[in-house]
């Protein structure tokens, strides 16, 4: 049995979601929709979209605390989040991977080599999850494929400074 959401993120994503399940949260299908937050919530559509772009931001980005400005969509992200962490709405899997990354602050599992793929599309959350690793890393991407620009994504070999050869073309 998984006794705790730090047992369930060191598991395979289909152990981890048999976890959330036994909580009786599902991890949600893909990312929440303004009207499905303005109908959990009681809020107009509007407000619901500027949490759940502010939700986004935090989800993906290096930062560890979600904001704490003082506007409403602020205000309501935070309770979205609380709501997903205490087990109240389903999550979803920008939720989890910041979960990850939470969690990971704490205690780091160890190997040798770690390799990021895709790295011409990688988000800030993964990038950090990467960093932090305790090992030798291998970035691999071709900035001529980055797809995911319009998701957050950044090339993660213009942002990590290497001290090791960079290979032009790979056959």
């Amino acid at each position: 049995a998984i006794n705790s959401r730090r047992q369930a993120f060191r598991l395979a994503p289909a152990l981890r979601d048999q976890y959330y399940i036994q909580k009786g949260q599902e991890i949600h299908d893909g990312n929440y929709k303004p009207a499905q937050i303005a109908n959990l919530y009681g809020v107009e559509n509007l407000l619901a979209y500027e949490a759940l772009c502010v939700l986004e931001e935090f989800f993906t980005s290096d930062t560890r605390e979600l904001s704490s400005r003082t506007s409403d969509a602020h205000t309501l992200a935070y309770t979205i989040y609380r709501d997903m962490i205490e087990h109240r709405r389903d999550i979803t899997h920008s939720f989890y991977l910041k979960q990850y990354q939470l969690l990971q602050d704490k205690e780091h599992p160890k190997y040798d080599y770690i390799l990021l793929d895709e790295g011409q599309d990688t988000n800030d959350v993964t990038l950090d999850i990467f960093l932090n690793f305790d090992a030798a890393k291998i970035i691999v991407g071709d900035t001529h494929q980055a797809i995911y620009g319009w998701r957050g994504a950044r090339n993660a070999m213009d942002k990590v400074q290497a001290d090791a050869n960079q290979i032009g073309r790979a056959h």
